[in-house]
């Protein structure tokens, strides 16, 4: 009976841990400690000089829009505005994308057998289903617009869903990734 209960809650933790990591967005920060991020106001889009070329099989004008419209609303939320008129943005603001082919479960179901009329407690099994998918990743980096320097890094990544629901899955990368930033204000 221990042994049943064992398998059961081992199963389970182990649900625990891979179904989120299948389905939900990762996101991770990087910045440069000596910055006052406070005395950024404004942005611009970084030239194409500062930004390393994105994966063209899933980069494209429509991704682009997505993306941009996203991180405008985020940036915003955070006192960040696009420069309008002449001057210098406080901020350059570069992003591309890859994508990469992973191998691993796809989903953890499980199932207990209770026998009780012949006297044991049966079987368990928790099937684990093995599959090749892309996963994307999405970076985001905030360049000092004087210095050109990078001071944040932010990356996104999950895998693809082929659901269709392209632009809720940008919404949610940019929007979890966004909350990121500033640094120290999650």
């Amino acid at each position: 009976m221990r042994l049943a209960f064992a398998r059961i809650a081992s199963c389970l933790g182990l649900m625990a841990l891979l179904g989120p990591a299948c389905s939900s967005v990762r996101v991770d920060s990087d910045h440069d400690p000596s910055i006052d991020f406070t005395l950024y106001h404004s942005y611009a889009w970084a030239p194409a000089s500062l930004t390393p070329p994105s994966d063209p099989t899933v980069d494209s004008n429509l991704f682009d829009r997505r993306v941009r419209e996203n991180l405008k609303a985020e940036l915003e939320r955070r006192g960040l505005h696009p420069l309008e008129g002449p001057g210098e943005p406080g901020l350059l603001i570069a992003y591309f994308i890859r994508s990469h082919q992973h191998i691993g479960p796809s989903s953890v179901g499980s199932a207990a057998s209770w026998d009780y009329p012949y006297g044991g407690i049966g079987g368990y099994w928790a099937p684990v289903d093995i599959r090749q998918y892309r996963e994307g990743t999405l970076i985001i980096d905030l360049i000092d617009a004087k210095t050109r320097q990078l001071v944040w890094r932010g990356v996104a990544s999950r895998a693809f869903d082929d659901s269709g629901a392209k632009e809720k899955q940008v919404r949610d990368a940019v929007t979890q990734l966004m909350r990121e930033y500033p640094p120290g204000k999650s």
